[in-house]
């Protein structure tokens, strides 16, 4: 019993390991891009690859210089995933 445990676990750690190597870098798996529309009004888009998503409070946002300041962004309403890993987000 013991050693079919053992081998479950290994096989467990090279498929988590595995999937991990198979992962998208994350400039590829969301590719972003930014415009100007008008003073004061900033547009960004990302290209999610399949298979991926973004999670709403995890988005972070910057401008420089630091003297610059941003408002709350503006999203669109989002879609509720069951993560396998992370649960419902």
């Amino acid at each position: 019993m013991l050693e079919r445990t053992l081998c479950a676990a290994v096989a467990l750690l090279l498929a988590a390991h595995a999937s991990a190597r198979d992962l998208l870098d994350a400039d590829v798996a969301f590719r972003s891009q930014a415009r100007l529309i008008k003073p004061g009004l900033i547009e960004i888009r990302y290209d999610t690859a399949p298979g991926y998503y973004l999670y709403r409070d995890r988005l972070a946002f910057s401008v420089g210089p630091p003297t610059a300041a941003l408002g709350k962004p503006i999203l669109p309403k989002g879609k509720v995933k069951q993560d396998e890993f992370f649960g419902k987000w």
